[in-house]
């Protein structure tokens, strides 16, 4: 990977390797095909023109073939451009580079792989481009096989050309469609990304809330009941309780102590104030239950996967559950834990939906919920939701080893 690429390859980039491969071996494959009349063909042509349609024809898709796999994508593409460049030059001097031109009774070679520019160019991201080409490498091909030959073959070189024309055109609808799947894609990624970034941020803050409040209950009100004593040895202690308490105040304020704080468990009341404030936060109508039966903390990565998932959850209950008449939704979220289980359920009677018709790319389903959640040790997430009987997301984890 080099500097000028991100991190995380996109989709579209992905689809763009896949295609060039497919280009690569496919242009091998229509060389391979044209062979025959190559060697029939090798002495009508100036022996440099016949050198530079070799190297566009097969060592380019060689190149491209090795290139597939490492190269930089930016470098994929300019060596598509370019090949498909020099083979609309290679067809614009067909006939000039002919020893007699206006005898060759066969089509010209060159012409049976000529249509592979097309898809270079287009596999390149030159939409406008690719869609010109196509109709002017039909009307090339056509005229190329018209001045290459004897006269009286209109009638072929017409076909020869239409031919190109309709192939193109459907090679280029076709790698559209696939470079237009892959950016939707990418566009919903960084959809997911970004509101998992906010998600973690707003968690964030409100863990260092919660530990703020719980740090006043416990420190400050102890210091201030101490200090309204009258007995002298309870206000020393008072004085030494209050300095302990600035002294860890200040210290909180420090990255690594928050981080810390971030990473260390919640107790499960405090989880459970978490989520309550996480899902009034989204929407204040949802009614909140909770059972808590736990002394166990709850962990770090435990509590943010948990927190995501319903909050994903609930978005995605406020944006589609009411339906295209945006009817009236009760919604509710029922928290149990216990020493080795957290239960959470998620429930709408909202319009509901079939899972089936859920995109492989509708990253909120089947990633933020049921793919964080799986990769979660001891998670487990599911979905029950049908046309017109709303939608209950059912979201648990048990602590590895327990079964």
């Amino acid at each position: 990977m080099t500097s000028s690429e991100p991190a995380h390859a996109s989709m579209e980039d992905s689809v763009t390797r896949v295609l060039t491969l497919g280009y690569a071996l496919g242009g091998l494959t229509f060389g391979a095909l044209g062979t025959p009349a190559l060697l029939r063909q090798w002495h009508v042509y100036h022996l440099l023109w016949d050198v530079c349609s070799i190297l566009v024809v097969f060592v380019m898709p060689l190149v491209l073939l090795a290139m597939t796999r490492r190269a930089p994508i930016r470098a994929i593409r300019r060596t598509l451009l370019g090949t498909g460049i020099a083979a609309f030059a290679l067809l614009a001097t067909l006939v000039p580079a002919m020893h007699s031109p206006g005898t060759l009774e066969e089509a010209p070679w060159f012409t049976l792989t000529a249509v592979i520019g097309v898809a270079a160019v287009c596999i390149a991201g030159r939409t406008v481009l690719a869609w010109i080409s196509a109709v002017l490498v039909g009307v090339g091909i056509g005229l190329v096989r018209l001045l290459a030959g004897p006269p009286g073959l209109e009638a072929q070189a017409t076909q020869d050309g239409l031919y190109p024309i309709v192939f193109g055109g459907v090679l280029v609808g076709m790698i559209l469609l696939f470079r237009d799947l892959a950016r939707r894609t990418d566009e919903a990624t960084d959809r997911a990304r970004a509101e998992a970034r906010e998600s973690a941020r707003r968690t964030a803050v409100r863990e260092e809330d919660q530990w703020l409040r719980q740090f006043l209950h416990d420190e400050v009100l102890s210091v201030l009941v101490l200090a309204g004593r009258e007995d002298p040895a309870l206000r020393e202690s008072a004085r030494q309780h209050a300095r302990t308490a600035l002294r860890t105040l200040q210290d909180s304020a420090s990255p690594r102590a928050a981080r810390q704080r971030r990473e260390g468990g919640f107790a499960a009341r405090d989880f459970v104030v978490l989520l309550q404030e996480t899902v009034y936060e989204i929407s204040p109508a949802v009614a909140f239950t909770s059972q808590v039966t736990r002394s166990r903390p709850v962990p770090a990565e435990v509590r943010r996967a948990l927190v995501t998932a319903v909050g994903e959850a609930l978005r995605n209950s406020l944006r589609h559950a009411g339906g295209a008449e945006e009817r009236a939704v009760q919604r509710a979220v029922e928290v149990r834990l216990r020493d080795e289980r957290i239960d959470i359920c998620v429930l709408d009677d909202g319009v509901g939906f079939s899972m089936a018709g859920v995109g492989w790319d509708r990253m909120g389903v089947r990633e933020s919920i049921l793919g964080s959640i799986a990769r979660l040790p001891g998670g487990e997430a599911r979905v029950i939701s049908a046309p017109g009987e709303g939608t209950q997301v059912e979201i648990s984890w048990t602590r590895p080893g327990v079964r």
